[in-house]
């Protein structure tokens, strides 16, 4: 008796992933005995320090640009004042008709 066998190509195979629901990751994290493991304790420290360090620098970054924003208008408002003394000198110089 002969096998018939389908080539590699031919089989079937499955791409779709298995729908959980939320929070559904295979770790009992919602109370009970889960809640006072050391493990996750330091997994939410870890977590709270990195989410701290992100916030400064978010701020640090944010002073920087507001920095660099309060020089660019110092140098609009310096070459503003030295337009007006030009059209001012200009205004005086001209000859009235």
């Amino acid at each position: 008796m002969s096998r018939i066998t389908t080539p590699a190509f031919c089989q079937s195979f499955v791409t779709s992933h298995p729908i959980r629901a939320e929070g559904d990751t295979g770790a009992m994290r919602s109370g009970g005995v889960a809640a006072g493991d050391s493990f996750i304790r330091r997994e939410q420290a870890m977590e709270n320090v990195w989410v701290r360090q992100h916030e400064v620098e978010n701020i640090q970054k944010m002073r920087e640009r507001l920095e660099a924003q309060r020089k660019q208008l110092d140098q609009f408002e310096s070459h503003l004042e030295e337009m007006e003394k030009a059209a001012k000198v200009r205004q005086e110089t001209a000859p009235s008709q």
